[in-house]
């Protein structure tokens, strides 16, 4: 598909329709395979709360209209060396989406022209065609030390990120979402990857999720970016790029999911960016305290995925993580 005309500097725009079973389909699969993770789980389809209240503080009030999940960039736009040319414009992915107002939620690169370093974006953005509320979160390292992980709010007029975004796209209505209560996880993956792995059991197609999920009790493991990567391409390489707080809950995390890879497509299963009230945060790896580990989720699947400004060469994050964040 051609891009369309709201995208700038002619960048690649593909959209495909995905297979979207019903949210019966999908909840009988999590309450089959979710229980094999978790001692506790409890899932059921709830109406959306409002997002705009605490604990989540959402610039949108639900996840529901026209709700479309999207990749902008790639993280070979960070990795190994940082693309700083890489600037996008949530504004014009609004447009390019067709989507006024846009509620826009997930994890990627932040405006680093504000400090001049990269930074996580915490992405939380309203956007309509007369005005931006941002309510996005920047985290980057003030220091080298785990303490200067900071979060700073972004501009609330501004809309820009970079080199990579993995997003949520709805007019932020009201509906129907599938709510997820689990405790004392069991096996090693994460909450993203055990959402993954029970989804697959019941279906072979790709489906795409936005999901915020609160950590209610326990700790997990995230990343921070000390500064733009240079010859990043080995875990010697990482240590010197990243800083690996420990973020204890409860904290809020957006991101997306998608199930298995489209044809053709190199794309995060997952990718989840988390923020507290404490301004703390970063990208979301894993927890650390299983038996305490407490999780509240709200997912909604999107009807279409669609990929803007594919890199010639994909790195996919999560092949990333595992050669450098090996786990304990």
């Amino acid at each position: 598909m051609a891009p369309p005309l709201a995208l700038q500097n002619n960048l690649t725009y593909e959209e495909t329709s995905l297979n979207v079973p019903p949210l019966e389909d999908i909840l009988n699969a999590l309450r089959h395979g979710l229980p094999k993770y978790f001692a506790e789980v409890d899932v059921n389809i709830v109406e959306c709360p409002d997002l705009t209240l605490p604990p989540y503080n959402l610039a949108g009030r639900g996840l529901g209209g026209g709700e479309f999940v999207s990749q902008i960039g790639d993280v070979s736009y960070v990795l190994p060396n940082t693309r700083r040319d890489k600037i996008y414009d949530f504004k014009n992915v609004a447009k390019a989406i067709n989507s006024n107002p846009a509620f826009i939620i997930g994890a990627g690169g932040g405006n680093w022209c504000r400090r001049n370093t990269f930074s996580e974006m915490f992405m939380n953005i309203l956007v309509s065609e007369k005005s931006v509320r941002n309510l996005s979160k920047e985290l980057f390292s003030k220091d080298e030390t785990l303490n200067g992980v900071v979060a700073e709010a972004s501009d609330v007029d501004n809309s820009i990120f970079s080199c990579l975004g993995n997003i949520f796209v709805s007019r932020g209505e009201p509906g129907p979402v599938i709510q997820i209560v689990c405790k004392r996880r069991t096996k090693e993956n994460n909450l993203p990857e055990s959402i993954i792995a029970a989804i697959k059991e019941k279906f072979s197609q790709p489906i795409a999720f936005g999901m915020v999920f609160q950590m209610i009790r326990g700790k997990a493991i995230h990343h921070v970016a000390r500064t733009f990567a240079q010859n990043v391409n080995n875990a010697a390489a990482s240590e010197q790029f990243l800083l690996i707080p420990e973020i204890e809950a409860p904290f809020i995390s957006l991101g997306t999911i998608l199930t298995s890879n489209l044809p053709d497509c190199n794309v995060a299963p997952f990718h989840f960016h988390s923020y507290n009230n404490n301004f703390f945060g970063g990208h979301y790896r894993w927890d650390i305290t299983p038996e305490e580990a407490e999780y509240v989720a709200f997912l909604k699947p999107g009807k279409k995925f669609c990929l803007i400004d594919r890199a010639a060469r994909q790195l996919i994050l999560s092949d990333f993580d595992e050669r450098v964040m090996q786990r304990n």
